[in-house]
């Protein structure tokens, strides 16, 4: 893709990102900070932007800093354990390279892999990058008890403390590891985690939080696991549709009925939030989280934008009301955007929380920014959908002349 004549928005939110990894550049190890009041980079926001980068990447300058976060996602995988093995990407370090944030998830270093992968499936690029996206997934696999085909009692989609043996599984990593599955050739891969996410169905949930059917969260640490409903994040139901992570979606209206989740009043405000005699509106982290959050409702506004535009033809219901929220979310992305260059984490002064144990602070945000980027993006192009960069890959492919050669990930 091109930077080349962009709308004063989508221009303004890309540059924002640049500044923040030119300033990276100049500061060390070339990871992205996540926000502007710590010195906190995260690994699943770093990739993000490494992506959006990699959508302009017909600027130079945009290639080489993706490959300024992605080159730095190496020299981590590398490092090895005791044994020389790979290693898992921390969930955030800090400027001097130290860890900040141990938790080793599979849902930040499947986004590392879609990174790592999309960028070394781009024609000119070090076949490193590819290679070490297949490297990072293959321990990803070994090392969460990864099975072929899902199995209750054996869940596949782990997430890990160093030093513990936790077997709770989730939705939402397993939609992420989907798209690695794609753009890595793994069918085995991609075939299991559909099989979860479908498993993740439930045709009724808690009435205060869906109408009718929702994706639950995933499973518990229990033995036998047991389904995991609350709290019930709003990516479970939005990256589930944008990932097309359930062959069945389109079965009893399921991506509809998704989207409708979004929609409740525990997920989306109807009145918005107002703060200073402004109204923003959006969407909360979790049917247990209070405050707007801002990187959500940029993605839960591109998947209401791939199901509009997937049913353009077709009768829906409510599908101008869809409309409606997707325009406001807009609204509000660039009207925070054109106050403070970046899109902040939350509209809350105050801050927010999750219902996950954790908060989101009012500053300037990496994965909200970058999530922004990709939304206007794919408002003019589906290839800004991160969750399915193999399309652009297949077609990168299918341009190639019989003497074109692939990057090797066998090395």
């Amino acid at each position: 893709m091109t930077s080349d004549n962009l709308d004063d928005d989508e221009q303004r939110i890309l540059d924002w990102v640049r500044a923040r990894a030119d300033d990276a550049n100049e500061r060390g190890p070339g990871m992205l900070k996540t926000y502007d009041n710590s010195d906190r980079h995260d690994t699943y926001d770093n990739a993000v932007a490494a992506i959006l980068f990699d959508l302009h990447s017909d600027t130079a300058a945009d290639t080489v800093r993706a490959e300024q976060i992605l080159d730095r996602f190496i020299v981590l995988i590398d490092e090895g354990d005791e044994q020389g093995n790979p290693t898992f990407l921390a969930a955030a370090y800090n400027t001097d390279g130290s860890i900040n944030d141990s938790r080793e998830d599979a849902g930040n270093n499947a986004w590392a892999c879609i990174a790592l992968a999309y960028h070394g499936s781009l024609p000119g690029t070090d076949s490193r990058y590819l290679y070490s996206a297949k490297k990072l997934k293959d321990k990803i696999k070994e090392q969460l008890n990864f099975t072929h085909n899902f199995n209750e009692e054996k869940p596949h989609c782990v997430d890990r403390e160093p030093g513990s043996n936790v077997t709770n599984s989730s939705t939402e990593h397993a939609t992420d590891l989907i798209a690695v599955g794609r753009l890595l050739d793994d069918t085995s891969l991609v075939d299991t985690c559909q099989q979860f996410v479908d498993s993740m169905w439930r045709s009724t949930f808690f009435k205060d939080v869906a109408k009718g059917g929702a994706y639950a969260t995933g499973t518990t640490q229990d033995q036998p696991p047991q389904v995991n409903y609350n709290p019930c994040p709003v990516d479970c139901q939005t990256w589930t549709l944008l990932a097309d992570a359930d062959k069945n979606a389109t079965t009893d209206n399921r991506d509809r009925q998704g989207l409708a989740v979004m929609e409740s009043k525990d997920f989306y405000p109807p009145e918005g939030e107002t703060y200073d005699n402004i109204t923003y509106h959006g969407v909360e982290f979790s049917n247990e989280g209070h405050g707007i959050q801002m990187e959500n409702t940029a993605s839960s506004a591109m998947a209401i934008a791939k199901f509009l535009r997937e049913n353009k033809d077709k009768h829906v219901d409510g599908k101008t009301e869809l409309e409606k929220k997707m325009n406001a979310m807009r609204d509000t992305l660039i009207l925070i955007s054109k106050n403070h260059n970046g899109v902040l984490a939350c509209v809350n002064p105050k801050g927010i929380t999750t219902g996950e144990g954790y908060r989101y602070s009012h500053t300037p945000h990496l994965a909200s920014t970058a999530w922004t980027g990709l939304f206007l993006g794919y408002l003019r192009s589906d290839d800004f959908n991160p969750y399915r960069l193999d399309k652009i890959v297949n077609k990168i492919d299918d341009s190639l002349s019989e003497s074109g050669e692939r990057p090797s990930i066998s090395e």
